[in-house]
């Protein structure tokens, strides 16, 4: 699942969830309206779908750039339980990641492509925030350890 806060996308798709489903091989997207402290979503509505059964969206993050990466699985045997490991249609060498990102109502408009110092600088906030907090825990781990604090 990811929460949409970038810029890339038009204005009217900001603070939509975009959650991929493997059972359905689509992602839709969800528009949550608040219920007092709960988010709550009708009906979601579907984003990308597809025809090819092998299609997994397992993950989806927003990059820096704004726009919806998709992890694709991409097997023909997604469920673990029920077929052996070493069965010999197991891929192991497929996967894909797709990069969903608007290029305007007629599918013309241009998609730059950045330099990495400017997808750094124009990384949504959020981003910004996951990953500090990501290599904040890290550091943790080298020896340094958060103050104790006691509370009354």
């Amino acid at each position: 699942m990811a929460a949409y806060e970038a810029g890339q996308f038009p204005a009217e798709y900001r603070g939509s969830m975009f959650v991929g489903n493997v059972m359905t091989n689509i992602i839709h997207r969800d528009i949550p309206e608040w219920r007092g402290s709960s988010p709550w979503v009708e009906k979601p509505t579907d984003f990308v779908s597809c025809d090819d059964w092998w299609f997994w969206p397992v993950d989806l993050q927003l990059g820096p750039d704004g726009g919806l990466y998709v992890a694709d699985f991409y097997n023909c045997i997604i469920g673990h339980y029920e077929v052996d490991l070493k069965h010999p249609r197991r891929d192991r060498h497929r996967g894909r990641i797709w990069r969903i990102v608007w290029k305007g109502l007629d599918g013309n408009a241009t998609v730059r492509r950045l330099a990495f110092d400017t997808l750094i600088a124009r990384r949504p906030r959020r981003w910004l925030n996951i990953r500090s907090g990501r290599r904040s825990s890290r550091s943790y781990g080298r020896g340094s350890r958060p103050r104790a604090t006691t509370c009354s």
